[in-house]
């Protein structure tokens, strides 16, 4: 069974502002995981495109034509 709990306007804001330190370091943690997640992928991508284009001959476009 869940408990719930209703809290006036002020409690609610006094709850948040007692906590305040606790919900900025989970901000700041989440902030540094989607950073970190988002340069993995980022490198990911590089590796997967230095090796589409290993093989790639380039050409002029004068000796294409």
């Amino acid at each position: 069974m869940v408990a719930s709990y209703e809290l006036s306007e002020g409690d609610a804001e006094s709850y948040i502002l007692s906590n305040l330190d606790d919900f900025q370091e989970e901000l700041i943690q989440i902030h540094i995981k989607t950073v970190q997640d988002s340069s993995a992928q980022s490198k990911q991508l590089d590796q997967y495109l230095d090796y589409l284009l290993e093989d790639v001959d380039v050409m002029t476009l004068e000796e294409f034509l």
